[in-house]
C-alpha cells in the first residue's frame, strides 16, 4: 500500500504516514521513542524525518497551548476583510499578520480578501490596535465577525490530516 495525499504527494508509505501521525500528536517525542513506536532503528527513523523535512511535508514542530490556562480576557476567531485584494496588499496584511504578537493564528480564505485571525490577548483592545495599526500601513481592514473562543474541542494537529487516503 501507497499513502497518497489529494493534491499529489505519492512516495509516502504506511510507515511514514505513522511518522507523520505520532509528531502531528506529540511533536517533542524523541527520534529514540518514535523509532520504538513505529518499529524501526533509529538511524532509518532519522532519515525518514529528515526526509520528510527536506520535502517540505514536516516545516517544524510547536507546542499546542491551552490559552484558557494563561487567562486572556480575548481569545477570539475574527473574520476580518481587506479592502481592495491586489498580491502586495495581501501580502503587506499577511507580514503584519506575522508580526503581531496578539495573532496566534491565520488563514486566508477562498474569497481572497478574507482572512480569519485567531487573537488571544488581555482584552478586545489588542483587536482594535491590530485594525488600527493595519490602517497606519495603508491597509483598510473591517472586522465582521469575532466569535469568542468557548472551549477546544479539537487542538490543531491532533490527528493525521484526513486528507491520506490509502490506495492499493
Amino acid at each position: 500500500m501507497i499513502l497518497q495525499w489529494a493534491w499529489g504527494v505519492k512516495d509516502l508509505d504506511p510507515t511514514d504516514g505513522a511518522i507523520l501521525g505520532h509528531l502531528q500528536r506529540d511533536g517533542g517525542i524523541t527520534n529514540k521513542e518514535l523509532a520504538e513506536r513505529i518499529r524501526l532503528s533509529a538511524s532509518a527513523c532519522l532519515v525518514r524525518v529528515e526526509r520528510l523535512r527536506e520535502a517540505g511535508i514536516i516545516t517544524g514542530f510547536r507546542a499546542v497551548i491551552d490559552w484558557s490556562k494563561l487567562g486572556p480576557g480575548l481569545d477570539a476567531l475574527a473574520e476580518i476583510h481587506l479592502d481592495g485584494a491586489s498580491s502586495d496588499r495581501k501580502a503587506a496584511l499577511a507580514e503584519l499578520i506575522a508580526d503581531h504578537p496578539c495573532i496566534v493564528s491565520a488563514l486566508r480564505a477562498a474569497e481572497p480578501h478574507i482572512f480569519l485571525i485567531h487573537v488571544v490577548a488581555a482584552g478586545k483592545s489588542a483587536l482594535d490596535e491590530f485594525v488600527n495599526a493595519a490602517g497606519r500601513a495603508g491597509l483598510a481592514l473591517k472586522v465582521h465577525r469575532v466569535h469568542t473562543v468557548q472551549e477546544y474541542v479539537k487542538a490543531p494537529s491532533a490527528s493525521l490530516a484526513p486528507h491520506i487516503v490509502r490506495v492499493a
